[in-house]
């Protein structure tokens, strides 16, 4: 009988109006299925990825507001920034945190964590000569954000050849 009724639906004026209804009814009544999903997080875990999205978005934001800014040994603004000075700023500005000015007493703070660890916010260090040090923010897919001597605020990728043999230690900074 529902099935002749729904035929008969499908062939009158109201029926294409009934058709919507039908679809639009099983469409919600599939999303309640995704309720239970989200009920296997508990609200602070949720609240915990949340908080990550946003400072993932705000270091983005962050990195935007930068990208392209020349690098300037000592600098920390906009006019030229070097390094520390880079991860200095956006710690402050993004995390709220406030760390040390320099590559080396960065290297101080935090812990040292595994590469397979790594995650975005945290700190990558490079040795890039005898003594020479460069320093990171890890942002994602092995991509991190850095103010580059030849090329000033970019993102760079771990994978590549002079990053990857260069690549010294990870910190994560206690936000």
């Amino acid at each position: 009988i529902f099935l002749i009724n729904i035929h008969k639906l499908c062939y009158n004026p109201m029926g294409d109006f009934m058709k919507k209804i039908v679809v639009l009814l099983l469409i919600l009544l599939s999303s309640c299925t995704n309720l239970s999903q989200k009920e296997k997080y508990s609200k602070k875990e949720r609240q915990i990825s949340f908080e990550k999205d946003k400072e993932k978005s705000l270091l983005y934001e962050f990195y935007i507001d930068y990208k392209g800014v020349p690098y300037r040994l000592g600098g920390i603004d906009k006019t030229g920034i070097d390094c520390s000075g880079f991860v200095q700023r956006a710690f402050s500005e993004v995390f709220l945190v406030s760390i040390p000015r320099t590559t080396q007493t960065q290297m101080k703070y935090g812990k040292n964590i595994e590469y397979s660890e790594r995650n975005m916010g945290d700190l990558i260090f490079f040795k890039t000569g005898v003594n020479t040090y460069h320093v990171g923010i890890y942002y994602e897919n092995d991509n991190f954000i850095h103010a580059s001597t030849s090329k000033g605020v970019m993102i760079s990728n771990l994978n590549e050849f002079y990053w990857l043999n260069s690549l010294l230690e990870i910190r994560r900074i206690i936000r």
